[in-house]
């Protein structure tokens, strides 16, 4: 009848694929104690065990809005969303992530992969023109938002931004 005892349950039927009793055992430790983060991350397993990916988003939702740090579990939310084929809220999630630590090569690459997807060029390059202002002297970022001017036909852009990159060579 305790929280820690129901939690060392759910752990033992979810590594014995008794999925439905595991569920209900970190259910109730939850219930119990809602400032144990480990309750909510053997949930994730538990539900992604399940396949149930609205179980999963909610844990995640709960991690990242009641635990100190819990913004790390940011990048699994959007993920879950993909999963989910809630692009809009990926994007949203992904936004999120850049306001909180910046850009970075992750989020902006599947940002671009949602922009694409979505048949929306034209934000998909914004974010690459992103990547490359924050990181200037990466010129591998140069060359990937080409590789996507190339394959939207508009070689001719491509080239130009590529031609800096030649240090004079022709």
């Amino acid at each position: 009848t305790n929280h820690v005892v129901r939690y060392k349950l759910a752990e033992i039927y979810l590594k014995t694929e008794q999925t439905e009793k595991s569920l209900a055992y970190i259910t109730q430790a939850i219930a119990e104690d809602q400032t144990n983060k480990y309750y909510y991350l053997l949930a994730v397993d538990i539900y992604t065990q399940a396949n149930d990916l609205e179980g999963v988003e909610t844990m995640y939702k709960a991690l990242i809005d009641n635990f100190p740090k819990g913004d790390q579990y940011l990048l699994n939310l959007a993920a879950v969303y993909i999963y989910q084929q809630d692009l809009e809220q990926a994007l949203a999630t992904y936004n999120r992530i850049e306001d909180k630590f910046g850009i970075n090569e992750q989020t902006t690459f599947q940002k671009q992969k949602i922009y694409l997807q979505q048949n929306n060029v034209a934000k998909a390059i914004e974010e690459g023109e992103k990547l490359i202002k924050a990181f200037p002297e990466a010129y591998q970022y140069t060359i990937l938002l080409c590789e996507i001017l190339a394959s939207n036909n508009r070689q001719d852009e491509a080239i130009e931004r590529l031609r800096p990159l030649t240090d004079g060579d022709n």
